[in-house]
């Protein structure tokens, strides 16, 4: 039968057109071939059915014709068969080589389970904090909107709601403009009183947002008006919380700090602008009452669509221009900052995620490294098994491809690997971060979160595969053939290009470890800082009177003072006094001050200063130092002069060599009649009270018995673990209010500490990658160095037998490992250089470029290179000098 074939090809089955491609010709030949086939098989003779054949067929441009329609029906079908097949053969193959060597497969996929586990980790956080989308239909379109001055010590504020009004009725690129103020509650009745996280807010700030409510509807524009009804939009975390999820809550009334609100909504859980409120009731800005220079309202705005964010800025700023113009006593120099809602929401976290990362990218390209090192050896362990297939036909394509499939297969087992240490890596590094990142709810394993680790398998695989399998089509087979085993398993070229890895791995750890140390020394300066006050056995927890049930000063004074004597009654109570707001705790806003004798020609000619509103033993609860003058006092009281209290920062900036004490300030208008004047009558030390790095601002402290209000931090000092006052203290301030929340009960030290907690989240985590590159890097040089002493065993071995001594030995063999070290610190110190210069933001009291650190930091990661060296040294001499001259 083949003779015959053979015989049918030459002659040809008739005279094909010649015109036709040679791929249809051969189509033509084997379609007619399987068809004379089919008829032998059913009873006719060669012949008979060769005519039948060509019979059927008829005419040979119809036969060329169908043949053309089946090459371009069946082709790409078939080619993905074949490539099919052949992808199935090479995995099955390549399935068994891994199995075989099950240590090099484990090192090699525990490598880059860890590598890819901790790039998803990180990109898992940043993909939830920075790439996903907001949970508001056309986030893109929302922008916060505030007020900026540079020249004043606190350049950004928010809004004046005079302003915010022109800016609503006189824009012509926004949807909407709505208001926002914090504006926390007391919820009683219906169970134990809670403080909860509230807002006031504009009428349209829900239909701003775009929200579904999750029952009954937000608020009407009628209802942000003065003395209008009382009511209230809850969250639904609240509803099912304290009411059970009762459907028949809206129209139900509730107890807002004192005060009777309807409820006429449920808001869902997405709503997390501007914090994770938890009621909300309308805003009603009595403008009349208003000036221009209260900047307290937040804004929120929506750009109309196709309006650009630098055509929406232009708007505000020609408002804010004619704004400065018409007021120029509170407006001259104020201007408009217009900011995506996104970037407001993350704030500066996006500097930190991002370097870390780069710089898991780094221990990641590192693990890449070190496995391409273990391939390469594998290539070399492998390379009878690649000279005898490509004796046997096997063309260099083809192990490329079988190579490439190798790797592709551990970087997927990696990533698997990877993957599945990255769902305990999120959770772990959510726990570490301890609130510091911002949309931690948003931080989950996603589709994006799954592509990563599966490009990042792929772009690895490809990565550390790709120069084995060329190593392998590059083997020469005929010499390949004539070396001994021995010989073979090491080359110059081979080693050096493994050393070129082990410079790459070297300087990358560099970077690392230039980063971590840049981000300790910076944090151990940060905790170094005296914040101003001591915190050793104190206690704070805040309080909140309701505004119903305490609505004058007298009232407010008379329940301030009886806590006050209640808590420093109790046995353990060293002193107690209030405050608000609370240093490192909460925020602040400066306001105009003026000097008796220092002439202002506007308002904003005025300095500004912190207004600190106190009770009597705060000072020295917190150990805040007296200066000059007395502290507050029990007889500062209404109707007593008005008195404050000044920090120094405040006295020696405004006051130069002048003395402070007895000289009159005042936060109101001072040609006005009815200003209350302040007579200083102490200094205090500073406090950092925003920030530990934020030098201390100019502070007035007055009492809370001349100025009340219903916020406050009460401060108690214990003369034992303050944790043991707690509940005593909880008891006193509930025998003067049972309905009073106390609440974010904490030591002092805790709160100075959680100031601290950003910093330390990046410094841990880029110091956990900085001492695992530190690893791999150092294995990187044992790996090369073992490699190396591979090829030089009979070398080595003949100089000891002729009788060179063994130091000698080790410092060749440690020299040789030194080489890619002393050159990857080289090249990683000028890599460092320029990378460092981004990790300004996150750095406190040290430059990018200190001296002392580029300088010790190359010191260990030679040392590091030196100890990895030592251990294929140390082979070295034990090798037999007769065993090595009977081998030759």
């Amino acid at each position: 039968m083949s003779s015959f074939f053979r015989r049918w090809r030459a002659k040809g089955p008739y005279d094909l057109p010649t015109k036709l491609d040679v791929e249809v010709r051969e189509e033509i030949r084997f379609y007619l071939e399987m068809r004379t086939l089919e008829l032998i098989q059913q009873g006719l003779s060669p012949g008979k059915a060769r005519e039948a054949a060509l019979k059927a067929f008829g005419d040979p441009n119809l036969v060329a014709a169908e043949c053309v329609e089946r090459l371009t029906r069946d082709r790409p079908s078939q080619r993905v068969r074949e490539m099919m097949s052949r992808i199935s053969q090479d995995i099955r193959y390549g399935l068994r080589v891994l199995g075989k060597n099950r240590v090099f497969t484990g090192v090699a996929v525990l490598t880059l389970g860890l590598g890819i586990g901790a790039n998803t980790a990180i990109f898992s956080v940043v993909n939830g904090v920075l790439l996903s989308p907001l949970p508001y239909e056309g986030a893109d379109q929302l922008v916060v909107v505030r007020e900026h001055n540079l020249e004043m010590t606190s350049p950004t504020r928010w809004a004046a709601p005079l302003n915010f009004r022109d800016w609503r009725e006189q824009n012509q690129t926004f949807e909407s403009l709505t208001a926002w103020r914090w504006n926390p509650f007391t919820l009683t009745g219906d169970g134990s009183p809670e403080r909860l996280v509230g807002y006031v807010v504009s009428a349209g700030f829900f239909r701003q947002l775009r929200i579904t409510m999750t029952l009954g509807r937000g608020f009407l524009s009628e209802e942000d008006q003065p003395r209008r009804e009382r009511v209230a939009v809850i969250s639904e975390a609240l509803w099912q919380r304290r009411y059970g999820g009762d459907q028949e809550i809206v129209g139900r009334a509730i107890t807002l700090s004192g005060e009777p609100h309807v409820v006429v909504g449920v808001a869902p859980s997405v709503i997390g602008y501007p914090g994770d409120g938890e009621v909300w009731t309308p805003i009603a800005f009595e403008y009349e009452r208003e000036h221009r220079s209260f900047r307290y309202a937040g804004v929120l705005g929506r750009i109309k669509p196709g309006v650009t964010l630098s055509a929406a800025r232009a708007d505000l700023d020609r408002i804010a221009a004619r704004l400065a113009s018409d007021h120029p006593d509170t407006n001259r120099g104020w201007g408009v900052l217009v900011e995506p809602l996104r970037d407001r929401i993350v704030g500066n976290s996006r500097p930190a995620l991002l370097m870390l990362l780069v710089a898991v990218a780094f221990v990641l390209l590192i693990a890449i490294a070190n496995v391409a090192n273990l391939l390469l050896a594998r290539v070399t362990a492998r390379q009878k098994e690649v000279v005898i297939r490509q004796a046997l036909g096997a063309g260099r394509g083809r192990l490329a491809r079988q190579f490439l499939t190798e790797s592709l297969l551990l970087a997927l087992a990696g990533g698997t690997l990877g993957f599945l240490l990255s769902l305990w890596g999120t959770k772990s590094l959510m726990a570490l971060s301890a609130g510091q990142i911002p949309r931690a709810d948003s931080v989950t394993l996603d589709w994006r979160v799954l592509g990563f680790t599966l490009l990042t398998s792929i772009i690895a695989g490809v990565a550390f595969g790709l120069v084995p399998a060329l190593k392998a089509c590059g083997l020469n087979l005929s010499e390949s053939l004539k070396e001994s085993g021995a010989s073979s398993s090491w080359s110059p070229r081979g080693v050096r290009f493994r050393e070129a890895l082990v410079v790459a791995e070297v300087a990358l750890a560099l970077v690392l470890q230039v980063g971590a140390t840049l981000l300790a020394a910076s944090f151990a300066n940060l905790v170094r800082i005296d914040p101003g006050f001591v915190g050793v056995n104190t206690l704070a927890m805040e309080l909140n009177l309701s505004e119903g049930k305490y609505q004058g000063d007298a009232q407010q004074v008379a329940v301030y003072e009886e806590i006050l004597q209640g808590v420093k009654a109790l046995p353990g109570v060293a002193s107690a006094g209030t405050i608000h707001p609370m240093p490192l705790a909460t925020g602040s806003v400066s306001t105009a001050l003026a000097i008796e004798g220092q002439a202002a020609s506007s308002r904003e000619d005025r300095p500004e200063a912190h207004s600190r509103i106190t009770g009597p033993g705060y000072f020295e609860t917190l150990g805040i130092p007296l200066v000059q003058g007395r502290y507050l006092s029990d007889t500062d009281t209404d109707g007593a002069l008005p008195v404050a209290v000044i920090n120094r920062t405040l006295a020696d900036r405004f006051f130069l060599n002048e003395e402070a004490i007895g000289r009159r300030i005042t936060f109101y208008d001072p040609s006005a009649p009815d200003a209350v004047w302040l007579t200083i009558v102490g200094v205090v030390g500073d406090v950092r009270f925003r920030d530990l790095r934020r030098e201390a601002e100019p502070e007035v402290y007055v009492s809370v018995f001349q100025e009340p209000f219903r916020y406050a931090y009460l401060v108690v000092r214990a003369h034992t673990d303050p944790a043991i006052l707690a509940g005593a203290v909880r008891n006193a301030v509930r025998a003067v209010d049972a309905d009073l929340p106390i609440f974010n009960v904490q030591e002092v030290d805790e709160i100075v500490a959680g100031t601290l907690g950003r910093p330390r989240f990046s410094l841990t985590v880029l110091t956990l990658f900085a001492a695992g590159a530190l690893v791999l890097a150092a294995i990187g040089v044992f790996g090369v160095l073992s490699v190396w002493l591979g090829g030089q065993i009979r070398e080595l071995g003949i100089r000891l037998a002729l009788g060179a001594p063994r130091w000698k030995v080790v410092r060749r063999v440690v020299g040789r490992g030194m080489r890619p070290v002393a050159l990857g610190v080289g090249l990683g110190l000028g890599l460092a250089a320029f990378l460092t210069r981004f990790l300004s933001s996150q750095l406190f009291g040290i430059s990018t470029m200190d001296p002392l650190i580029f300088a010790s930091v190359p010191v260990l990661l030679l040392s590091v290179g030196l100890l990895a060296g030592l251990l294929p040294a140390r082979r070295a001499t034990k090798v037999d000098p007769m065993t090595v001259l009977r081998g030759e």
